[in-house]
């Protein structure tokens, strides 16, 4: 308890002045600035209303992607920025075939090539304690052949390949950041997905909802530790006894944890 008690008054007195930032908003970076996590997105100032973006770890992965930021309006404590994004999945698809699709493996089946534009609008407001909104809509655009169908996968890849393999991929959040001292700050936000249809049919909306703190370790790192929730349809079933006394078989929504934990860095 002590020791605790001594690392909070270290970092307290090392950044008394240094507020960490908000995350997730509606805000552009200044240009010349930057900012890069383990899974938080590459963040490149361009301007002072233009900010552009990429995951790496997605790169890596071989699906390219790009998303530009741009404010298109600040009034007091109200800030209003479109997002533009475009990826290609298809690499990561077809590198995973045999994994993803295991039926595919020696077989003729092939994943096709897609383009997944995205548009996007964020609205925040506040200085200190800041409430966004995000509305985003994903749609994939096949180019030629594709025999890819969906899958009953984990929601975090669901979701993300969820444009390529059903059409598109609507996301709704609203998300809270407070400061709770100089150097954390808390996050909560929930979370609504809307997918295209499947086939087999199954539920085409996903829910969600996270909290996490964010923990200044040195004069330009950040520590998160956090977890999300998913309740999607994953096509799940138990055997219950009805009120007629017989057994049947019931479908059942997933509800998975999943733990958040990430390192930022800034310039």
């Amino acid at each position: 308890m002590k020791t605790a008690l001594l690392v909070v008054a270290v970092v307290t007195v090392a950044w008394p002045a240094s507020a960490l930032p908000a995350r997730h908003t509606a805000d552009v970076l200044e240009p010349g600035h930057w900012s890069i996590g383990a899974f938080d997105p590459l963040r490149v100032g361009v301007t002072r209303d233009v900010e552009l973006a990429t995951h790496p770890i997605l790169d890596l992965l071989l699906s390219p992607n790009v998303e530009a930021r741009v404010l298109f309006r600040r009034v007091g404590a109200l800030r209003v920025t479109g997002e533009y994004g475009v990826s290609v999945p298809t690499f990561a698809m077809r590198l995973t075939q045999g994994y993803l699709f295991p039926s595919w493996e020696k077989s003729d089946n092939r994943i096709g090539w897609f383009v997944v534009p995205s548009v996007g609008l964020a609205v925040s407001y506040g200085e200190k304690t800041v409430a966004t909104g995000r509305m985003t809509t994903s749609i994939g655009v096949p180019i030629g052949r594709n025999d890819a169908t969906t899958m009953d996968t984990w929601a975090p890849l669901e979701l993300l390949l969820a444009p390529a393999l059903t059409g598109f991929r609507s996301h709704l959040t609203l998300g809270l950041d407070h400061p709770i001292t100089g150097w954390l700050r808390g996050r909560v936000s929930v979370d609504g997905w809307l997918i295209g249809p499947s086939d087999p049919p199954k539920s085409q909306v996903f829910l969600g909802a996270s909290g996490a703190l964010d923990l200044r370790v040195s004069e330009r790192g950040t520590l998160t530790l956090g977890a999300i929730v998913y309740d999607y349809d994953q096509r799940r079933t138990v055997v219950e006894r009805g009120d007629d006394g017989r057994w049947q078989r019931k479908r059942v929504r997933s509800l998975d944890v999943w733990p958040m934990l990430d390192f930022v860095y800034r310039r």
